[in-house]
């Protein structure tokens, strides 16, 4: 969960080119996003409020993220503060590669 945005910053991190006029780093690359899923550990989750999307928890035979950390679960939150959060860790776990990232587009899940 986030691992594909966390493996693409990582990747980004290490690419540059040179173009013309000595110019080195990243040309413009633009990067849609989905939110409405929050990765939380599982030690902040709130019995109750969070909606977990349990088929999607570590160990789960329905599981599509076959790499899924265990210490992680997908919470579903569609709300304003779950949108800018989605969007925010997005950010995050793209820039954690060292790259300045601007997320031009978003999807829902």
């Amino acid at each position: 969960l986030g691992l594909s945005e966390e493996r693409l910053g990582s990747a980004l991190g290490r690419f540059s080119i040179t173009g013309a006029r000595g110019y080195t780093g990243l040309p413009p690359i633009k990067i849609w996003t989905k939110v409405g899923r929050v990765i939380k550990p599982k030690s902040k989750l709130m019995p109750g409020v969070d909606e977990v999307e349990t088929a999607n928890l570590a160990g789960a035979s329905s599981c599509i993220f076959p790499e899924t950390p265990a210490d992680r679960a997908p919470v579903l939150d569609y709300t304003a503060e779950g949108v800018i959060t989605s969007h925010a860790d997005s950010i995050k776990r793209i820039s954690a590669g060292g790259v300045k990232v601007e997320l031009h587009g978003l999807r829902l899940h």
